[in-house]
């Protein structure tokens, strides 16, 4: 699903680069909150990935990225 905001906070340089998308790797159903992925134009700029926690996690960085390498 994409999604795409307007809000006047988003105008600078890497946001309008960006679109915003949510994915899940079919091998483990692993879903990543956000992924900004480059627009076709912008191609040359990195890739994010988001994880929205609502608690403290202090393993929280290790074990993610443990997650989408594995």
């Amino acid at each position: 699903m994409h999604h795409q905001t307007n809000h006047p906070q988003q105008q600078n340089p890497q946001a309008i680069a960006h679109d915003i998308r949510s994915i899940e790797v079919k091998q483990i159903a692993f879903r990543i909150d956000g992924l900004l992925i480059p627009k076709r134009s912008q191609q040359q700029t990195p890739v994010y990935f988001s994880e929205i926690q609502f608690q403290k996690d202090d393993e929280l960085y290790h074990r993610f990225f443990a997650e989408i390498h594995t």
